[in-house]
């Protein structure tokens, strides 16, 4: 371990050292500067001495000075003991040394002493000053004139102990104080990190797993104190981040999974789990090969390969058997690589969703639209608005309307006029109450035909309960309808006349006498008899008889009124409805113009030949029967009429008729 890193490897020793520098700095300036200080002082004393010696030798020797008395002037210079003087001279008013403590200088001019003689206004004055010597000249004045001068150096001398003292003082105060001040800061700095020591612990436990710890909060009120908070709420983000992370990957029904770069799983959730039968944390940390056989395992890999060589999403299909259950389930992986801030490679992320029953669905929607093709009934798709948006080919085939040109427009277009508002309105009245409805409907085909069709409509409704859309399957039955038609106009007419038979004027006759029951008019009933038709069918055949019966048949029906009824009963006898009389005397008109066109001449292959009529009449309610009474009393006045003479009618006078 290096050095630095050893003194600023923590932050308790970095404050540890840098304050115990703060403190050697701060103390060894200050010890310094007393050093200073004192040296100063000292040097000061020391120049105050010199320039008092000065001035007492210069004063002292005044007089040998005049006289020149070297010898007692050399008894000035003298120096007694160690008192720090380190020399004493006297020297005249040419600069010449008169007297010296070293007698070797006596005699010796001294040319530092040149400008002090040439100043017009001597003084004491300091030739030079530092802490070894102090060197102080002071004039000797007899008689307001300068004769000489009078020169002292002084060393430290005593001071020179003192001066040591205080540096060896100074020096070991600096030490003591800079070693205490280690120890200050020592404690300083672990009584300040002690909290921060708590959070990195309470990091490196993080580091290491346990999410749940948190820094004890003492209730500091300092920036440490803050921190501590301030980390203990970030864990507290981090961990609610965290818990809506699991949440997150815990309620997507998807496998969702995260593996470092070594294939290690970081992450996944119960959805994975199944394909292990394993717990997360029993997935957690471990590796494909370590939870799969080594042939999945190897190919799980090699997908993780490729999305991490792609650089991007990589998406794969396959089939994984679940270890939990052992169902087999269709899935759609996507797998991403994971980079970190600086760009560089952390492992992969993957999804894999499963498609199973998407891939059932599609299936079943490609064999529901093969039997959508195929179906031999036209399948019709629409929206809520009726709007078509499909129609299979059998809808083609049966109305003439390719697909093309029916998507986008509403169903209203293939409407018959058959079907009134009241129709459409009981049907979507079913629709809305029951959802579907069947019923037989007409429709108009691209040709302008009328086109039968047995239908059925369904409504298909959302979660919600709203109609989205209609389908409606139909079935041509025209030809049906065409064949019903015919066997009605078998069942219920003449197949010689055309006209209605008994069945139909029995229920024509019903509908006609409720009416008449109900209402303020009258219902004639006539029974008409040709005259004179067995001879001709007799002489002619029976199918000059035919066409007499055809041609009579054709001109009653135009002898009378719209709403009435012309129908035969057998051979030559016809029943006359006549319906909403008046009286009698209505009736009466249309008979005589029946009489009238019966008794035209008929052509017969060149021939022509003539029948009459016998016609019998009964009025309702005039005669308040039923329809079987009323036409047995017709039938009475009928033969009344015969007996009359023919080609005439009688009106039913009651039982004596």
């Amino acid at each position: 371990m290096k050095l630095r890193d050893w003194l600023f490897g923590t932050l308790r020793r970095q404050l540890a050292v840098g304050v115990a520098l703060v403190h050697a700095v701060m103390m060894s300036v200050f010890v310094f500067d007393l050093v200073v200080r004192q040296q100063e002082l000292l040097q000061a004393r020391q120049a105050d001495e010199a320039r008092s010696l000065a001035r007492t030798l210069a004063l002292s020797a005044r007089a040998w000075v005049l006289t020149r008395d070297l010898a007692g002037l050399a008894e000035l210079t003298r120096i007694d003991g160690d008192n720090g003087v380190e020399y004493m001279m006297l020297i005249d008013a040419r600069g010449e040394v008169l007297a010296h403590t070293d007698p070797a200088r006596v005699g010796q001019y001294l040319a530092d002493m040149q400008a002090l003689i040439a100043q017009p206004a001597p003084q004491v004055a300091a030739l030079g000053s530092s802490p070894k010597l102090a060197d102080v000249v002071a004039p000797v004045v007899a008689a307001g004139r300068v004769v000489g001068w009078a020169r002292v150096g002084v060393g430290p001398g005593e001071h020179a102990a003192v001066s040591a003292r205080i540096v060896r003082d100074g020096m070991l105060y600096t030490l003591v104080a800079i070693v205490i001040g280690a120890l200050l800061a020592v404690l300083m700095s672990r009584a300040i990190t002690a909290r921060l020591q708590q959070i990195r612990d309470a990091a490196d436990a993080v580091r290491a797993g346990q999410h749940e710890l948190r820094v004890p909060d003492d209730g500091r009120t300092d920036e440490v104190g803050a921190v501590a908070r301030g980390f203990n709420a970030m864990l507290d983000a981090l961990a609610h981040k965290r818990s809506l992370l699991r949440s997150l990957v815990e309620t997507l029904p998807d496998m969702v999974w995260m593996k470092d770069t070594e294939g290690r799983y970081l992450l996944c959730n119960r959805a994975l789990g199944r394909v292990f039968g394993r717990a997360e944390a029993d997935v957690i940390g471990r590796t494909d090969h370590e939870l799969l056989p080594a042939d999945f395992a190897d190919h799980l890999r090699r997908h993780d390969q490729r999305a991490i060589d792609a650089g991007q999403p990589v998406r794969n299909e396959e089939w994984v058997t679940l270890a939990d259950d052992g169902q087999r389930v269709f899935v759609e992986t996507v797998k991403a690589p994971m980079y970190d801030a600086e760009g560089k490679l952390i492992g992969v992320v993957g999804i894999a969703r499963d498609y199973t029953e998407r891939l059932r669905a599609a299936e079943q929607l490609r064999l529901s639209a093969s039997v959508f093709a195929a179906c031999v009934e036209g399948i019709v798709i629409t929206d809520a608005e009726h709007r078509i948006i499909d129609a299979n080919p059998a809808f083609t085939r049966i109305t003439g309307f390719a697909r093309d040109e029916v998507i986008g427009r509403t169903s209203a277009f293939l409407s018959s006029v058959r079907h009134g508002p009241e129709f459409h309105a009981a049907l979507w009245a079913t629709m809305r109450q029951q959802g579907v409805w069947r019923g037989e409907m007409w429709t108009r085909s691209k040709f302008g035909e009328e086109v039968a069709q047995q239908v059925s409509i369904a409504a298909l409704r959302d979660d919600g309960g709203q109609i989205t859309h209609y389908i409606k399957v139909f079935t041509d039955i025209s030809d049906l309808k065409a064949h019903e038609a015919e066997l009605n106009e078998i069942a219920h007419h003449d197949p010689l006349t055309g006209l209605p038979n008994r069945r139909l004027l029995r229920d024509r006759f019903a509908q006609a006498h409720a009416q008449a029951a109900r209402g303020r008019h009258g219902l004639g009933v006539a029974l008409v008899d040709l005259d004179g038709f067995k001879p001709i069918n007799d002489s002619l055949g029976h199918e000059a008889g035919d066409q007499v019966l055809r041609t009579i048949a054709e001109r009653l029906g135009h002898c009378l009124r719209g709403g009435d009824t012309v129908a035969r009963l057998g051979g030559d006898e016809f029943v006359l409805l006549l319906v909403n009389l008046a009286d009698a005397d209505e009736a009466g008109q249309v008979l005589e113009r029946v009489l009238h066109a019966v008794a035209q001449p008929i052509t017969l292959g060149g021939q022509a030949v003539q029948v009459s009529a016998s016609i019998g009449l009964t009025v309702f309610p005039h005669d308040p029967t039923d329809p079987d009474t009323l036409l047995r009393h017709a039938d009475a006045a009928m033969y009344s009429a015969k007996e009359a003479g023919r080609n005439t009618w009688r009106l039913y006078g009651g039982e004596g008729e």
